[in-house]
């Protein structure tokens, strides 16, 4: 890493080079949970710049992850999306949304995909957090944006086959519902 002279003659330890890694949109959802009388607020990323497009995804991953939620004790299913307000800064809350909040058991990982279903009952993923799960992501492919659909592809996947690879995971809908 090279190292620069500040203005004054010292070093600077700040990078010469910088990275060439997409930056995070600023463009954010604003989450409010009440999840056992707890209120949380989290911000999601919205992923259009950073995917190209919003991601659709098929009715049949919904209904497969509800069908693996039952009977399996670290994954939840219930009310908590309490409020939604979106990148434009309009409350999106009477929307049907579907949050997944998961945490990796291998290394604790953690990220959240924010749905809005459609009335087909797909859904559109427009946000990913949180933002260092966003940021690890693209800098595991800083310039392919189809690499990074397909990881989330895999992610969805994962989500329905493979529930020893997850420490919890939360499936959320709004608390209106």
């Amino acid at each position: 890493m090279a190292k620069k002279k500040s203005d004054n003659g010292k070093k600077d330890d700040s990078n010469t080079e910088k990275a060439d890694v997409p930056a995070i949109p600023n463009e954010k959802w604003d989450i409010t949970l009440v999840l056992d009388e707890i209120t949380q607020e989290i911000e999601i990323i919205d992923v259009e710049k950073l995917f190209s497009a919003y991601l659709t995804v098929r009715r049949k991953f919904f209904d497969d992850l509800l069908s693996r939620i039952t009977g399996i004790k670290h994954y939840t299913v219930g009310k908590g999306i309490d409020k939604v307000i979106g990148v434009d800064g309009e409350d999106w809350t009477k929307n049907p949304w579907v949050l997944i909040m998961a945490r990796d058991v291998k290394d604790g990982a953690v990220f959240w995909l924010l749905f809005k279903r459609e009335q087909n009952l797909s859904g559109t993923l427009v946000g990913v957090g949180p933002s260092e799960f966003l940021g690890a992501l693209v800098r595991l492919f800083p310039e392919d944006v189809e690499a990074r659909n397909e990881y989330i592809k895999k992610i969805l996947i994962w989500l329905t086959i493979e529930p020893g690879k997850w420490q919890n995971i939360g499936v959320f809908i709004p608390n209106w519902f």
